[in-house]
């Protein structure tokens, strides 16, 4: 073979290979999705005078509905919509804070952050916009809370949330802490993002007709717990609602439920049916979650 063809062989075989590699390397091969790819700051809109945040990563693409669970025994839980990455829960936390947050924007563009304490009383609240990102694309933020606490401790809640284009609330992540007034913040590490909820029925975007939907699905209670489940439609009005006592362990087996929410209707109408739950003495909910269908 002559020098010229030979280096010409080897360049294209080169450029194969390299492609291939990267090919690799901007997949997760658990997941078959698309790794960590944009790299930029953002600077988002919110809802007071402060200093811009940046958006450390964007996702490209939704994340996946479910993940792979070892235990074949155990539920597969869709990973959560909203994450908190930092701190983990029981953390202690002196002032300011920049907790890491995985997020999936609600309406707008939007995501709201709040810290509360023991009571439910607002320390904190910003209302978040990314305007120049898409609601399917998963990002991670890093926001900054400033709070002030009266005694040397005191307990708190971190809470992000998103909403839909009528107000109703799509998903609802926490973590508790002890909010500190001097000292040094002792973070804890994080629990696995997995959703608080698994429903087997009803699908999302399911029609449902005779006045009853039946729920059934799997949750993860997270101490002794109260279990809500309402139907909202798209004026807010709360069509039907249930309330259940599940009891359990943080990280424990999963609970298994089945219930009927009646409903009376005079169209077909969109509802959005929330489940949440509450944890321990802090007022509100801890975790929440949503689905969409239609009930005539």
């Amino acid at each position: 073979m002559k020098p010229a063809r030979y280096i010409i062989c080897l360049l294209i075989f080169a450029s194969i290979w390299v492609s291939a590699c990267d090919r690799v390397k901007t997949t997760d091969l658990v997941t078959g999705i698309p790794a960590l790819q944009v790299f930029q700051t953002i600077t988002p809109i919110t809802s007071t005078a402060t200093v811009p945040y940046p958006t450390l990563t964007i996702t490209p693409g939704l994340t996946p509905a479910f993940i792979y669970a070892p235990d074949i025994d155990e539920p597969v839980y869709p990973l959560a919509m909203l994450r908190i990455l930092s701190p983990g829960d029981g953390s202690g936390v002196v002032s300011p804070i920049k907790p890491e947050l995985s997020i999936l924007l609600g309406a707008d563009n939007t995501v709201e952050v709040e810290l509360i304490n023991s009571n439910g009383e607002l320390l904190v609240k910003k209302l978040l916009r990314y305007p120049e990102v898409s609601i399917n694309d998963r990002i991670l933020i890093q926001p900054e809370l400033d709070f002030e606490v009266a005694d040397d401790a005191e307990a708190g809640r971190l809470i992000i949330k998103t909403q839909d284009a009528y107000g109703r609330l799509i998903a609802l992540a926490s973590c508790d802490l002890s909010l500190l007034s001097t000292g040094e913040s002792n973070l804890k590490t994080i629990q696995i993002p997995y959703e608080s909820f698994l429903l087997t029925e009803p699908l999302y975007g399911e029609v449902i007709r005779g006045g009853v939907v039946h729920v059934s699905g799997h949750a993860r209670p997270i101490g002794s717990s109260m279990f809500v489940i309402e139907l909202v439609d798209e004026n807010g009005t709360v069509i039907s609602n249930r309330v259940l006592s599940l009891s359990g362990d943080p990280g424990g087996a999963p609970v298994e439920f089945s219930t009927t929410l009646p409903y009376q209707v005079e169209k077909e109408t969109p509802v959005r049916m929330i489940m949440r739950q509450t944890r321990g003495a802090i007022p509100g909910p801890a975790a929440a979650s949503s689905t969409l269908i239609i009930v005539r």
